[in-house]
């Protein structure tokens, strides 16, 4: 199991690199608490490295463990904040109870998922879209409004 959470970090690490950045609010679903601890600690370490190598200064913490025996609710302001810490959230269950944190920008699934509800309850809202007539459908009989002039 180290061997797969050691890969599986530094592919999303990686992912996070190619997508804006590691400091991008996440929050990582574990399979179980110890997972968690592992998820955190290696995050914390790939954040280290990758400061180190860029001169750049680190966010304490980086990462933290965010389950009902940890007391990691005790970061989640600094999680559901714009601020310039608590990036990464790894946890087991409880932010599926209903936490909101608007600066999420990623849901991240280190655990399988048996329940379509659960996955989808994880997830951030998707951001509003404008409908365009190629999305938009009418039901038989009624009429678009306003209404789409006729084909030629």
């Amino acid at each position: 199991m180290p061997e797969r959470v050691a890969e599986m970090t530094k592919n999303l690490f990686a992912r996070l690199l190619e997508t804006g950045g590691p400091e991008q609010k996440s929050i990582i679903f574990c399979a179980r608490d110890r997972h968690a601890d592992a998820v955190s600690a290696a995050m914390n370490n790939l954040y280290a490295e990758w400061c180190t190598k860029n001169g750049k200064p680190r966010a304490e913490p980086y990462a933290f463990k965010c389950t009902s025996e940890s007391g990691g609710g005790d970061f989640l302001p600094g999680l559901r904040a714009a601020s310039r810490h608590h990036f990464v959230a790894t946890t087991v269950d409880l932010l599926t109870t209903g936490v909101d944190v608007p600066a999420v920008r990623n849901i991240v699934f280190f655990k399988y998922v048996r329940s379509p509800t659960s996955a989808t309850a994880c997830s951030p809202a998707p951001a509003p879209t404008a409908p365009t007539p190629s999305t938009t459908k009418t039901a038989p009989g009624s009429q678009r409004f306003p209404p789409t002039p006729p084909q030629q």
